[in-house]
């Protein structure tokens, strides 16, 4: 049977591929941050996995702090980088 999900493709990413939850973020997350985990977090405790753009599009009225990093994709980038999420195996 075909997966027959709608699939969301951005701009190439090297992060681009599949998700599951890392550890909890160990500290204090400002409101815009918390936000948006909450909703990852949530995505990823239902299902399991998520592709990484799917992920960028449930946080798209993400709101960065940091002007230099625009963009839910970022968000995402930056909870993989703090080890919140990794690679599905």
């Amino acid at each position: 049977m075909r997966n027959t999900e709608p699939k969301v493709i951005g701009t190439h990413s090297i992060h681009a591929g599949v998700y599951e939850l890392g550890r909890v973020p160990a500290r204090t997350l400002v409101q815009h941050n918390l936000d948006s985990w909450r909703i990852i977090e949530s995505i990823l405790a239902a299902r399991g996995k998520a592709e990484y753009y799917d992920l960028a599009a449930a946080v798209r009225g993400h709101e960065s702090g940091d002007k230099s990093a625009p963009g839910p994709h970022r968000f995402v980038s930056y909870c993989i980088k703090l080890g919140w999420l990794r690679r599905a195996g």
